[in-house]
């Protein structure tokens, strides 16, 4: 119920607190949808800034070669990125202590040597070439899973060794039985004695054939697979062996960097760098060099031609008492 007066119009308490309450929403409502709207256009403002006016990440980043020891063929591994010197942060100190795994086919050239792994860390940097080193060897899964197979016994050692360089290497063996000559039976099963027997065999020839050489030279023996040929040929009194192969080599310790020996490693390639910088820096500063050398032969003409003069400066010389000058010819008139 409400009353009507004269000119204005009286609710009751209630239905005034109700209107006053639906007023205050739909304020606060319209104001949302307003603040949500600007909160709507300045992302999509982001969005569009974000999308078509960043800068392209790859513009801050420059590429390097990397370059193999000279145990391998091919000495042009591939490229890497890394971010250009800004400030305090060196581009070369980013690419240091890098790994990078290589197939051997693309390190030799030889594709049947696909299955190995080799990979190469990177020591020092030389302009736009990261100088490489030689930091383990691993198997790949396809060739692992082929070498298991049936009626056979897997065999497989370990043995941390030092090479005459000081590093420390862990090498990881593998092997499987095969037939005797002339034998029927379909399995080849070894006993645990001569497992035993086997596996103390490829630990003494490991240890032997690293102990005895340095890093360089145990790569070149790794490539062959000369070390699996002896273990086979040491075993065999023992029970046949096949498929024996270093699989998998980690180096544990390494000798502090020595950049000779890297540049022993990298001799080729370091030579080949430095005739390319003579030749151009000659070519650069021949001028610069020309001048230099025609101001010293013009100095050195001054002194060692006409001789130095500075100390007899301001002093008079006495003639000697024996010498006459000669008189002048008398005139006839």
């Amino acid at each position: 119920m409400y009353l009507l007066t004269g000119r204005t119009r009286e609710f009751p308490r209630e239905r005034r607190e109700e209107r006053r309450k639906r007023e205050y929403c739909k304020e606060n409502l319209m104001s949302f949808n307003i603040w949500y709207l600007d909160l709507y256009c300045i992302l999509i403002c982001y969005c569009c800034v974000f999308v078509f006016c960043r800068a392209d990440p790859f513009s801050k980043k420059d590429w390097y070669d990397i370059k193999a020891p000279s145990v391998f063929s091919v000495k042009n591994v591939g490229k890497t990125l890394v971010t250009r010197t800004q400030g305090t942060k060196i581009a070369s100190e980013g690419l240091k202590h890098r790994v990078f795994e290589v197939s051997l086919a693309d390190l030799q050239g030889d594709e049947d040597n696909a299955y190995r792994k080799i990979r190469l860390r990177a020591e020092d940097v030389q302009g736009r070439n990261v100088l490489t080193n030689f930091w383990g060897m691993n198997f790949t899964t396809d060739k692992l899973r082929s070498l298991v197979r049936k009626w056979q016994t897997l065999i497989e050692a370990h043995v941390d060794v030092k090479t005459t360089d000081n590093y420390t290497l862990r090498m990881f063996c593998i092997g499987f039985t095969k037939r005797r000559p002339n034998q029927v039976k379909r399995t080849t099963y070894a006993q645990s004695s001569q497992i035993r027997q086997i596996r103390r065999k490829m630990r003494e020839i490991m240890t032997a054939q690293a102990a005895s050489c340095d890093l360089k030279e145990l790569v070149r023996k790794f490539i062959p697979e000369s070390i699996g040929k002896e273990i086979e040929k040491a075993t065999s009194s023992i029970y046949p062996l096949q498929n024996v192969f270093i699989r998998k080599v980690k180096i544990l310790k390494a000798p502090k960097f020595d950049l000779g020996k890297l540049m022993e490693a990298c001799l080729l390639l370091y030579m080949l760098l430095i005739m390319c910088l003579m030749f151009w820096s000659l070519n650069y500063y021949k001028g610069f060099f020309h001048t230099i050398f025609i101001s010293a032969s013009r100095i050195l003409r001054l002194f060692y031609v006409h001789g130095d003069y500075s100390e007899d400066v301001g002093v008079k010389l006495d003639r000697p008492a024996e010498e006459t000058m000669a008189e002048a010819p008398a005139e006839t008139a």
